[in-house]
């Protein structure tokens, strides 16, 4: 009974890949009719709506017959990933690559940020910065908005305070928003400064100081400006989070290298951009886990580790260190590891 079951599982599985290949083939019917010079990522609904049924489907074999949902989901993702890829789907079809993507951050602004450079450099989205300005008040809320951020901020923290020793040094956070990982570094003993664009923010982040008493220095400014008259003053530069949603990153990783002096080291954390990264951070963490508010991540935003690395290369960094950051769903606990198709980050040392 259990073998008949799966057998039907991987058949219906299949199916469900056969509608998810449907749903991009109308995504990308509709994106084509809009022309692909708009630089928008295809609507995540397109396919979201394909794979509702798919979920309700594996839950139900699951229920039924205990392992038939590993036929499911094992057909599922043999049905999905046939004759047509999602890789070539995003990759080729769409024209979703580097250059497109580097494109897309000039034309078209960023569906949401933690912080954003100066209105004159067009490093900013004044829609976007209103509306992290009003989640504000949700900074130090562990079960709000930013509780993924509350959830990965002991791993970061320890990362980073392993490597760069954080008691005593001169530490700066770029786009600091409510100060959570600032305070924490405050409290390994650093001396932190944190800047962002968001006023609300920023005044948040001060209130929590005189309830946690840590040693915190808030200042509205975008990296670039700060850079201008601070060069090589920090010991650490972090800058987590923050890069995929920016138009200009690399004017971001060139304003950090400036933040510190010759043997400093920057951090940076960002997504990767890829078929995988789009499934996991988009459609899962925003549409199906709902882990983030839908319409945080903009795929085209995304950056590939090579497209950083070079970034930090042309700002005068060495990449030092590379590592993934992973989410399991049914623990729901992060974990640091080599895989970094979604998630990673990347240790900077300024030569």
């Amino acid at each position: 009974m259990g073998l008949i079951l799966s057998i039907l599982a991987a058949l219906g599985g299949s199916v469900a890949g056969a509608a998810v290949r449907a749903g991009i083939n109308m995504a990308d019917q509709q994106l084509r009719s809009q022309g692909k010079k708009a630089g928008k990522a295809p609507d995540p609904l397109m396919i979201n709506g394909s794979l509702v049924g798919g979920v309700a489907a594996g839950v139900l074999s699951d229920a039924v017959g205990g392992g038939a949902g590993m036929g499911f989901w094992l057909g599922a993702v043999l049905g999905a990933a046939g004759a047509d890829r999602l890789d070539w789907w995003l990759l080729e079809r769409v024209g979703i690559d580097e250059q497109v993507a580097s494109q897309s951050r000039k034309q078209s602004p960023a569906s949401a940020g933690l912080f954003f450079g100066t209105m004159d450099s067009m490093n900013a989205d004044p829609a976007e910065l209103e509306k992290f300005s009003q989640l504000a008040h949700r900074w130090w809320d562990p079960q709000g908005e930013f509780r993924p951020l509350h959830d990965i901020n002991p791993l970061r923290l320890d990362w980073i305070d392993e490597r760069a020793s954080l008691g005593g040094k001169r530490v700066l956070d770029v786009g600091c928003g409510g100060g959570i990982l600032a305070e924490a570094m405050a409290g390994r003993g650093a001396e932190v400064t944190g800047i962002d664009l968001s006023e609300k923010s920023l005044r948040v982040a001060e209130l929590h100081l005189l309830q946690s008493k840590a040693q915190v220095t808030y200042e509205r400014a975008t990296a670039e400006d700060y850079a201008e008259r601070h060069a090589g003053a920090f010991d650490v530069v972090t800058c987590m989070e923050l890069l995929e949603h920016v138009p200009e990153p690399a004017s971001m990783v060139a304003a950090c290298a400036r933040l510190v002096p010759p043997g400093g080291q920057v951090f940076f954390s960002t997504i990767n951009r890829n078929p995988k990264s789009y499934l996991f951070a988009v459609i899962g963490a925003e549409y199906l886990l709902r882990l983030l508010p839908r319409g945080t991540h903009d795929y085209l935003r995304f950056i590939k580790p090579s497209e950083l690395s070079r970034f930090a290369r042309a700002a005068g960094l060495r990449a030092a260190e590379l590592i993934g950051m992973t989410y399991n769903p049914l623990t729901q606990r992060y974990r640091l590891e080599r895989d970094c198709d979604v998630n990673y980050l990347l240790r900077c040392v300024r030569d």
